[in-house]
């Protein structure tokens, strides 16, 4: 499940950790998954990768009780889509 991809123009950080827990809760609410993956696009997997707002939601999805495995790059979300919620900026 993909969120925001630019449906938003002017997203927050705090705007990307409210996505990343209604994914999360879809997920469990409407697929049944247990554990749903939460990733968070952006220009590399490592965490001070991208720009000044995918820094900070990185924070505070880190935060979350929630399975967030990092920030992911496109091509890795098109790969392994079967079990994830991915909040993005993009």
């Amino acid at each position: 499940m993909l969120l925001d991809v630019g449906a938003n123009v002017d997203c927050t950080a705090n705007n990307l950790e409210q996505f990343a827990v209604m994914g999360d809760i879809y997920c469990r609410s409407i697929f049944g998954m247990k554990h749903p993956r939460v990733g968070l696009l952006s220009i590399g997997e490592e965490e001070g990768k991208g720009n000044e707002l995918t820094r900070t939601a990185f924070q505070l999805l880190k935060r979350l009780p929630i399975n967030f495995i990092a920030t992911s790059k496109a091509a890795t979300y098109t790969t392994d889509m079967s079990t994830s919620s991915w909040p993005t900026d993009l």
